[in-house]
């Protein structure tokens, strides 16, 4: 692994409609909920963020274990055109030059599998987030069936 950049995939199988996990990647409370309790994402005063994603740059005051202060992070939002469903974070942050996230979604037999892939780059910190990031992105999948249970 290069200390300017890595890469990985994470892919999870979800017992779901196509239609029901897309709405849900959508939606900006499905971040918080995922990310809880490993990390926090506070919007920044000031900034207007809808329920819905769309295409534009967020910013978030991340916070590890809702009490540690990591900074304020960009999510940069768009829907690359592709036959499934895709959801790119063009993110960066201070410390984090890239922190490029594509979430893909397709149809997989009677449910879906959810694709997680992370580009990182953060110079001499790179192996360390990217440590970090696997982690959070198994945390996340735990979240997810959690949350595909309760809906």
């Amino acid at each position: 692994m290069s200390k300017k950049s890595a890469s990985f995939k994470m892919t999870t199988y979800f017992d779901a409609p196509l239609d029901k996990v897309s709405e849900l990647v959508k939606n900006v409370d499905t971040l918080y909920f995922i990310a809880r309790p490993l990390l926090i994402f506070r919007s920044v005063k000031g900034q207007e963020l809808s329920h819905q994603w769309t295409n534009g740059t967020y910013w978030f005051h991340l916070y590890l274990f809702g009490v540690i202060p990591l900074g304020k992070q960009a999510i940069v939002v768009s829907f690359p055109r592709s036959p499934d469903f895709q959801m790119l974070d063009d993110g960066h942050s201070r410390f984090i030059k890239q922190w490029r996230h594509m979430i893909t979604v397709k149809k997989e037999g009677r449910g879906v599998l959810c694709e997680d892939h992370l580009q990182i780059s953060a110079g001499t910190l790179t192996y360390l987030v990217t440590v970090f990031a696997q982690l959070f992105y198994k945390h996340r999948q735990k979240r997810w069936k959690k949350l595909l249970e309760n809906k």
